[in-house]
């Protein structure tokens, strides 16, 4: 298995910042390409920055650009062509086809998508291709766990990823609950935070069933499925927001009214929450599942 001891992070915004200093701290040399790298010179961590990519193939690249298409597959073309599949190549997309953006068959090339904030949440999904070798995917694992994250491997390019699809699977019916006007938006959040949070923190989804037993779970399924939301469409009030500049806490209203409140300090608080929260979870004993039950 070949070793990866240098990474080239490629964008350097909020995702590709964290995922930088992950790499980083865990003393892998690691080379930032950012249009903003004369003013990023001065950053404290051990990090190069460069405007271009570099001409000595890195082990890794990783993408972190914006959700453009023809940015990333440029990006990746040009990597392909320079560096002779010397170097695996890599895209943190969240939402974009990886088998649309690979610059080729023969190229090592997979998906290491990082969840937001990335210095924070432990997991990182490692998403082979059919063209993915064994030995890029196990490279690319082992370096995820010398990083202090927890590597797991989709074995298919699904579109999103898993926590992803999951995610947004909840959002179409909190969504299609806020559009009927069953329940407002702080009440799907309380109900998140109070229970499916807490609950899903301990137990995750399926083995949450296991326990609670599976045949009353079926009986439930079958009659609330036909009544969820089969919505392929942006929902209304997100329609709305976005529509009208409400995007959230940078734009100072969102869902909530954010007026009046530093992002960096909020962003800082919620970073803050979710470490407390982990640390609490690491100390809880270990249920089935953790323990490699069959």
């Amino acid at each position: 298995m070949p070793e990866i001891s240098d990474v080239t992070i490629v964008g350097y915004g909020v995702m590709g910042a964290g995922i930088a200093d992950d790499f980083s701290r865990a003393g892998i040399t690691t080379t930032v390409i950012s249009r903003r790298a004369d003013e990023l010179i001065s950053t404290p961590q051990a990090l190069t920055f460069q405007r271009s990519l570099p001409d000595q193939a890195p082990d890794l690249l990783i993408e972190c650009l914006p959700e453009d298409f023809d940015l990333k597959r440029r990006l990746f073309a040009e990597a392909a062509a320079r560096y002779q599949n010397k170097t695996i190549l890599a895209s943190n997309t969240s939402g974009l086809a990886l088998q649309d953006l690979a610059p080729g068959r023969s190229v090592p090339f997979l998906g290491i998508h990082y969840c937001y904030p990335p210095n924070v949440i432990p997991l990182v999904e490692i998403i082979r291709l059919p063209d993915t070798a064994d030995e890029t995917v196990e490279a690319v694992r082992h370096t995820i766990v010398r990083t202090g994250k927890i590597p797991l491997v989709l074995n298919e390019p699904v579109l999103g990823g898993i926590v992803n699809r999951l995610q947004h699977a909840m959002y179409r019916e909190a969504y299609a609950l806020i559009d009927r006007d069953v329940v407002s938006a702080h009440d799907i959040d309380l109900a998140a935070k109070r229970v499916l949070g807490p609950r899903m923190a301990v137990t995750g989804l399926i083995e949450q069933k296991d326990i609670s037993g599976l045949a009353n779970h079926a009986v439930s399924q079958a009659q609330l499925l036909p009544t969820l939301s089969q919505s392929t469409n942006v929902a209304a009030a997100l329609r709305a927001k976005t529509n009208s500049g409400d995007t959230g806490l940078r734009s100072g209203v969102g869902f909530y009214d954010w007026r009046g409140q530093n992002p960096r300090h909020v962003a800082s608080k919620v970073e803050a929450q979710l470490k407390r929260v982990l640390a609490a979870q690491d100390g809880a004993p270990v249920f089935w599942s953790e323990a490699g039950g069959d």
